[in-house]
């Protein structure tokens, strides 16, 4: 359990460096001969969260779970996947140019009232026409 923990950990600290994050994609799953390490990464930290092996009909406890220090144990596991997922789409937005989510969802929706007013000045051509 505790090894778990650490080696998450590692890739948190790995995934926070937004360059190196896109670096690692350009590198590897860019490279049609290269092993798709960014892929991998989040393909873990995703299995990790949604964790297939608790079973929902026995109170989440499965033939591997020994008492309620394992839920808690596999739990907590399971919110550091989540984690590593939060903080690589954090990452993407830094290495987009973006300062924060909001800002990010500023700029989507401009674009989005962009694009609304182009529609309508293409429908408006299209009707005069």
């Amino acid at each position: 359990y505790e090894h778990k923990l650490r080696v998450l950990e590692v890739f948190h600290i790995l995934c926070k460096d937004s360059s190196m994050l896109v670096e690692i994609f350009i590198n590897y799953d860019c490279d049609l001969e290269a092993i798709d390490l960014y892929r991998r990464i989040v393909d873990g930290f995703a299995k990790i969260a949604k964790n297939p092996y608790v079973n929902q009909n026995r109170g989440g406890m499965d033939f591997m779970s020994a008492g309620k220090k394992n839920i808690y144990e596999e739990s907590q596991v399971r919110f550091m996947g989540l984690e590593g997922l939060v903080i690589i789409l954090n990452s993407l937005i830094v290495s987009g140019g973006f300062d924060s989510f909001k800002q990010l969802q500023e700029s989507l929706d401009n674009n989005d009232q962009t694009n609304k007013n182009s529609f309508a000045d293409i429908e408006e051509e299209n009707f005069d026409n």
